[in-house]
């Protein structure tokens, strides 16, 4: 009895804590500890006197197990009837979804048969992803890192008929206009480079997620970031997806890993609050520029889903599918703003 005790109070914490960045959190108080010890030698004194001792020494020792064995046999039947109890959880579409996102590419927006998010410099580029060659229509940009990758399939879906639309994206892939960026998976950078600076009239959609870079001195992105945007908006509208909120842990696997939470989230003051989000919203605040409008993702992710809270999963949908990437459905968030921001542009 006192051993399914103290792996009661483990599930119940699993269910019920606040993910956090302070680990300290999730560590028990000496005092809580004491507690649980004493409450478990009052539940084994209770088992000894009065399970064990008069069990062994009752006239229907052998009835109670054959009573056991036969529950024990119809719960095994029941189960088997029930699928395997595969339906025991709620939560089955986020656990759905979880699942899902072990598996990225088949979230990967094809063109041609090509896909056009690249994940490796290997990867041979004959051309750039364009979902719509109509010169009739005005064009878009997209470029950026790993956070528009499930960007890029529900965007082409609403604005693929409307715009002409270029994709160039890729696994660390945050590109500038005055330099190649030593990260970037795409063998064809430089031709994306010049292609930026060759832009007019377009409008740019810009991913980067700068939060485990934005001190690196490889590609001194402190600098050329703001440099890259300004330049681009000499001739064109830039719209800056801002830092997605990073997570202290991996939502999709949380939720695999405790089947039972319905919900995965921590207060918005602790990533409001982290250093290396304040240095990017920084770099971000140095550019004044009229023709660069940003989408922040800290209101998106951090204050809309659920008021004063960053959630990462949420009434049966993952917004964020590892530690800081948006899902199809976080994307869909960031696409409503863009498109309120294109209907202004286009009025």
């Amino acid at each position: 009895m006192h051993q399914p005790f103290f792996a009661f109070i483990r599930i119940y914490n699993e269910i019920v804590k606040e993910i956090s960045f302070n680990a300290e959190k999730y560590i028990y108080s000496y005092s809580f500890l004491i507690f649980c010890i004493f409450l478990t030698l009052i539940f084994g004194i209770i088992q000894y006197t009065f399970v064990e001792i008069k069990l062994t020494k009752s006239l229907y020792l052998r009835r109670f197990f054959i009573s056991a064995l036969l529950i024990l046999f119809l719960f095994s039947i029941l189960g088997y009837l029930n699928n395997s109890y595969q339906n025991r959880y709620d939560n089955d579409e986020l656990i759905s979804q979880a699942i899902n996102y072990q598996n990225l590419e088949k979230f990967d927006l094809k063109i041609n048969n090509e896909t056009c998010h690249i994940l490796s410099i290997e990867v041979k580029i004959e051309e750039l992803c364009v979902s719509n060659t109509n010169k009739k229509f005005k064009n878009i940009i997209v470029i950026g890192d790993s956070h528009s990758r499930l960007f890029l399939k529900p965007f082409n879906e609403i604005f693929g008929n409307d715009y002409s639309i270029t994709y160039a994206t890729g696994t660390s892939c945050i590109f500038f206009t005055n330099t190649t960026n030593t990260f970037c998976q795409r063998s064809d950078q430089e031709k994306v480079i010049s292609l930026l600076n060759n832009s007019e009239n377009n409008i740019i959609i810009y991913f980067a997620d700068l939060q485990d870079k934005i001190n690196s001195e490889e590609n001194n992105f402190i600098v050329n970031v703001p440099l890259t945007i300004q330049e681009l908006a000499k001739k064109n509208k830039v719209i800056v997806i801002k830092q997605i909120p990073l997570f202290p842990v991996n939502v999709a696997n949380t939720i695999l890993n405790n089947p039972m939470l319905d919900e995965i989230s921590f207060p918005r003051e602790e990533w409001l609050l982290y250093e290396s989000r304040l240095q990017v919203e920084e770099l971000y605040n140095s550019i004044i520029n009229e023709n660069v409008v940003f989408v922040d993702t800290f209101e998106i992710f951090c204050n809309e889903i659920k008021l004063n809270y960053c959630v990462g999963a949420f009434q049966e949908k993952v917004y964020i599918y590892d530690d800081n990437h948006p899902s199809v459905e976080g994307s869909k968030l960031i696409i409503s703003k863009i498109k309120f921001i294109l209907n202004k542009l286009n009025s």
